[in-house]
């Protein structure tokens, strides 16, 4: 018997708010069967010990991380060669310089400028896909619009009525947090 083969068609996703799932093809086992493999990050730091074809690591966000699996058997371990490095992002952070504007007695345009950190920690908004306006009515969403633009129309509203109105930014892990409610009466 000998090591086993490499693992074969490693690949990292970054699929979860801070963490990477990494898989691969099981490789020939040498004539003796493959006991573990293990998940590297470049810097030599195991992330993952499983006998199953796919793990999934908790990670730091906003870092770039490559990964190496090596396959063990009784006779020795064999590492695949690094991945291409993956970006690790979290959700993004709420969106900033909120402000609503009521255009009629059921129309509202809230307009937003893009969170801090997009969750891969730039300050440039290029990681957000979208964002989410909420009118809330009695504590219950009421209204909402989608965009991928600095501003989102709500319609829909209901004359005199108070609204609170929210905003979340999303990246392609999810939505980030909430902006603190802006409170809006209809005419």
């Amino acid at each position: 018997a000998t090591a086993p083969s490499a693992p074969i068609n490693v690949v990292a996703v970054n699929n979860a708010p801070g963490a990477a799932n990494i898989s691969w093809t099981a490789p020939a086992d040498g004539g003796s069967p493959i006991l573990e493999y293990e998940v590297m990050l470049d810097d030599g730091l195991l992330v993952c010990v499983t006998s199953s074809t796919s793990c999934n690591a908790p990670l730091t966000a906003c870092t770039t991380e490559t990964f190496q699996v090596g396959a063990t058997n009784a006779v020795g371990t064999t590492y695949a060669a690094a991945t291409a490095p993956l970006a690790i992002g979290d959700l993004p952070g709420t969106p900033v310089d909120v402000n609503v504007v009521v255009l009629s007695a059921t129309d509202a345009s809230v307009n937003y400028m893009w969170p801090t950190n997009d969750g891969f920690c730039n300050n440039d908004g290029s990681e957000i896909t979208g964002y989410r306006v909420q009118a809330l009515w009695n504590g219950e969403v009421s209204a909402e619009c989608t965009s991928t633009m600095s501003f989102c129309d709500v319609s829909g509203l209901m004359s005199g009525s108070v609204y609170q109105f929210t905003v979340e930014a999303q990246n392609r892990l999810g939505y980030g947090p909430k902006t603190a409610p802006i409170t809006e009466t209809m005419p």
